[in-house]
């Protein structure tokens, strides 16, 4: 999602093909994290557990999938995944969500 953000935004702003170039070349030097059937799962659990805890905002569907991502990047193998139980928890502040 943050990719086609920062996509949408050079056009929305009128960059041409040099501006453009720079923004990919300064990309490249990141992973690029497309999503998969355990991914999709851990997204559910985050956009729905900020409803589910009475959270009068809930994280936006965008940010659920960048929290996911980051965490799924830094833990390893989903819990979803045969022999791993680890349990998904953001570290997010209430104040945030």
């Amino acid at each position: 999602m943050t990719l086609a953000e920062l996509r949408r935004w050079t056009i929305a702003r009128n960059w041409g093909e040099t501006r453009k170039q720079d923004l990919e070349s300064f990309l490249s030097n990141y992973s690029i994290v497309h999503s998969n059937g355990d991914l999709c799962a851990e997204w559910a659990e985050v956009a729905q557990s900020a409803i589910r805890r009475g959270r009068p905002r809930p994280i936006t569907n965008a940010d659920a999938w960048i929290a996911v991502t980051f965490v799924a990047s830094t833990r390893g193998p989903s819990p979803h995944s045969p022999g791993h139980s680890w349990h998904f928890r953001l570290p997010i502040r209430a104040s945030l969500l």
